[in-house]
């Protein structure tokens, strides 16, 4: 159930595409050019966002003054459900639910936008299916707290049984480097030192022979990253791409994002070397997130800890699973981890393993001295 929230959100989720347009103005032949006006102008506003990597961007004012404008055309007010086609229906719908995000997806290549909508908060749609029956949800990171509180809010679960088994300190067990002297990420001097970082690790000689996986959350310094990597390690270097089918891929190394890795990491060999570069704190950056937050924010609540913490701690608790079957190493390249209140809780949860910043030989420690 680590991934139930997202897919319980992904499946109510509302969308509005190309087609959806089509089918509106078959259903309204009448009013086909102030449709087509309409969307033009929608258009030209989802346009008008900065580009940023997610290419998507939350509804503002003048794009919901569109839509609103829209439906007063069509003569719905409210709008008669029976009336439009059903994706249409069900959008209106979500829409005007609190405490809904609405975003736009942009495609500039081809100058066209999707609309989307969907509940902020997922609780109080499960809350009543969980009161149905008895149920048992089984997880392999669902929650740092014992009684997984955090856990149970986001999910609109009551008070019930937890059990947390014991990770076993001898067989699932890793070697974690840390590292005290690198800029912090926000500095513009962070890419050049973990990349130089990254070199290191991944010269060493007891590396070298094994495959070796870079986690990049930052989709440019990714890129960069797997650029600057293949020009020095060769066809050993893939970018979210399979490994080859030959020797060189026992010693392969891939630079990934955390999705791409979440999705294929049990289609590929367990990594003797996991590093990851920042936190998989959720980037503000991304208009889902920042909608999350403003939903936080209204009600007043504590959206660090409730929200983006526990997803990074989840992040990296199911990142690090397979290095754990390996009892391999994990270097966590952001010194936040050393310096920030949060970062005891981060390392709580990479537990149990055995912890050293220093630089000349982080990989070859004696994993029955575990902190």
């Amino acid at each position: 159930v680590d991934h139930v929230e997202a897919w319980v959100r992904s499946h109510l989720t509302r969308t509005l595409s190309d087609a959806d347009w089509s089918a509106l103005m078959l259903a309204y032949p009448s009013q086909q050019a102030a449709i087509r006006d309409i969307r033009v102008r929608l258009t030209h506003a989802s346009f008008q966002h900065p580009p940023n990597p997610y290419d998507c961007y939350l509804l503002d004012g003048l794009e919901r003054d569109l839509l609103n404008e829209l439906h007063h055309l069509l003569g719905e007010t409210p709008w008669q459900q029976d009336a439009l086609p059903p994706n249409w229906a069900q959008f209106r719908i979500q829409l005007t639910q609190p405490d809904t995000l609405a975003w736009v997806s942009v495609n500039r290549q081809h100058g066209g936008f999707t609309l989307h909508c969907a509940p902020a908060d997922v609780a109080a749609r499960l809350s009543a299916i969980w009161e149905q029956q008895p149920v048992v949800l089984i997880g392999a990171a669902v929650d740092a707290d014992s009684r997984a509180r955090t856990y149970r809010q986001q999910l609109g679960l009551d008070d019930l049984t937890c059990l947390k088994f014991a990770t076993d300190r001898h067989n699932d067990s890793i070697q974690l480097y840390l590292p005290d002297r690198l800029p912090m990420p926000n500095t513009s001097h962070f890419q050049a030192a973990v990349l130089q970082e990254i070199r290191d690790l991944l010269n060493r000689p007891a590396t070298r022979p094994h495959f070796s996986v870079v986690l990049v959350g930052d989709t440019p310094m990714k890129a960069q990253i797997g650029t600057v990597l293949a020009a020095e390690f060769g066809s050993r270097v893939r970018v979210e791409a399979p490994l080859p089918q030959s020797p060189q891929a026992s010693n392969g190394i891939l630079v990934t994002g955390w999705a791409y890795w979440q999705a294929n990491q049990l289609d590929l060999p367990c990594p003797q070397q996991l590093i990851i570069t920042t936190l998989p704190l959720p980037s503000l950056e991304d208009p889902m997130v920042s909608g999350r937050v403003a939903h936080y924010k209204r009600r007043r609540q504590d959206w660090f800890r409730l929200y983006l913490l526990p997803e990074a701690i989840r992040q990296l608790q199911l990142a690090i699973a397979p290095v754990q079957v390996s009892q391999g190493r994990v270097a966590l390249l952001d010194n936040r981890v050393n310096h920030r209140s949060y970062g005891r809780q981060i390392l709580a949860a990479l537990d149990p393993a055995a912890r050293s910043s220093y630089s000349d030989d982080p990989l070859d420690l004696d994993l029955s001295d575990l902190t």
